[in-house]
């Protein structure tokens, strides 16, 4: 039971040379190129999982970076919004005096 747990770490090599002497030379030299070319499929869906991953990470970055600036900009922009508003309503309130001031007199033109 313990040569069976250590094996379950051995690379595909060590289990192959392990088991060499059990099989027919032609059918052992085939299941190995079988294995190989598994391992190498594997190892290269590895590495293009890791570019993929790479180039996900630069893009949310890039997009979090953007996104900070965007509410910087927001920020800004309702800061103006509200300025503006402000003032609106400081030139706004003499008008409606003036309109006030204007129905008034109108009515007591309309009152002579």
């Amino acid at each position: 039971m313990d040569g069976e747990d250590e094996r379950k770490d051995w690379e595909i090599p060590e289990l192959i040379c392990s088991i060499r002497s059990s099989f027919l030379k032609s059918a052992f030299e085939r299941v190995q190129g079988i294995l190989v070319s598994r391992e190498a499929k594997k190892d290269l869906q590895i590495e293009s999982l890791a570019e993929l991953l790479q180039s996900s990470e630069a893009a949310i970055a890039e997009s979090e970076a953007r996104c900070a600036n965007l509410e910087a900009e927001m920020g800004i922009l309702r800061r103006r919004c509200t300025d503006v508003e402000a003032r609106v309503a400081e030139l706004e309130a003499p008008m409606l005096r003036l309109g006030d001031e204007n129905t008034i007199l109108k009515g007591m033109d309309n009152g002579v």
